[in-house]
């Protein structure tokens, strides 16, 4: 509920598989909604709400070809996934 408030978006899937990992990083898949979370991380949920925040993001703006994020160069765009998740 929190997420959709703050992206103005409802969560565009209803199911995300995700894998526990000893691996410190937390790589997913946005087609098939699947992500890793390590167990090391004091928060699982934060990790989780970092990676939703990726999805959402890659579904509403970088889908949307009516979004200026569409029409960013690869890297430009990671550049600002990952900063606006931070945020």
């Amino acid at each position: 509920t929190k997420l959709e408030k703050v992206m103005g978006r409802p969560i565009y899937r209803n199911d995300f598989t995700i894998y526990v990992t000893t691996f410190p990083r937390g790589p997913y898949n946005y087609s098939e909604g699947y992500m890793f979370d390590y167990y090391g991380w004091n928060n699982p949920i934060m990790g989780f709400m970092h990676e939703l925040c990726h999805f959402q993001f890659i579904h509403y703006w970088r889908q949307n070809p009516d979004s200026a994020v569409s029409k960013l160069k690869n890297a430009q765009f990671e550049w600002l996934k990952e900063s606006l998740t931070m945020i």
